[in-house]
């Protein structure tokens, strides 16, 4: 087994202040995992230069890496995940965003659902959503019972923001597939092929929680973009090993 556990990739693109502390804050209050067996490693995809020197700040403050990637390219989470995925050095990959906030048996919950599915898991959790009063303020352990009593629990097709599974499965069918740019599809299109790959999918939402900060969004600035993702689901989610011409690069 290596020293790491667990590998979490957070991708970004200037992504710094409240939210990104609230949520590096949260992957270091977890309990039952020692600190020195996760690694939080954040995929910077691009970050304007203010960014990058706040980022780095935060991931000095929580003992996490930064892999900077210099593009000026259309956001792309996929690649930014899988240039993460690729540096991971965890026996498992923990894939989330820079908008959430964990509760404290969070990893534990993870790991002990993997025992029981003998590793083969593709492990995801539903989000709360919290709402827009709660925007851009520190959030302290102290209050995540009262924040998800009042938050609003996303269906199980929002998958974003939890998957989990050996890091060598994601090496394997060489990560999220690419051809998702701007917003949208990568996450169903992961659960899609990791079921057709016989992985173990499983919710984990009842024995554990996550809270999805509130913030502006802009995944409906580019409608035709979504909606070709949403063709490139239908037409590709079958297909188990993507990004032949090369992933995380």
């Amino acid at each position: 087994m290596p020293s790491t556990l667990l590998s979490v990739v957070i991708p970004i693109r200037n992504r710094s202040g409240v939210r990104l502390e609230n949520c590096l804050r949260s992957l270091r209050w977890q309990e039952a995992i020692p600190c020195d067996r996760v690694e939080i490693v954040l995929s910077d995809f691009g970050s304007a230069p203010e960014h990058r020197e706040a980022v780095q700040r935060a991931a000095r403050n929580y003992d996490a890496t930064v892999h900077y990637t210099p593009t000026s390219d259309l956001w792309n989470r996929s690649r930014a995940l899988n240039i993460g995925i690729k540096r991971a050095n965890g026996e498992y990959t923990f894939c989330t965003d820079a908008d959430m906030v964990f509760s404290p048996n969070f990893f534990k919950t993870l790991m002990d659902t993997q025992v029981q599915v003998g590793g083969h898991g593709l492990l995801m959790c539903q989000c709360h959503d919290l709402g827009e009063e709660t925007g851009e303020r520190v959030i302290d352990s102290q209050e995540l019972e009262a924040l998800k009593k009042s938050a609003t629990l996303r269906p199980t097709y929002g998958m974003g923001g939890c998957q989990c599974a050996k890091t060598q499965w994601f090496h394997r069918i060489r990560g999220f597939d690419e051809r998702y740019t701007y917003w949208g599809s990568e996450d169903k299109d992961l659960g899609r092929r990791a079921e057709i790959d016989g992985r173990v999918i499983k919710w984990i939402t009842e024995s554990a929680y996550m809270l999805h900060q509130w913030h502006p969004t802009a995944q409906f600035d580019k409608p035709w973009l979504v909606k070709k993702n949403r063709m490139r689901f239908k037409l590709t989610s079958w297909i188990v090993r993507k990004n032949w011409f090369g992933w995380g690069e």
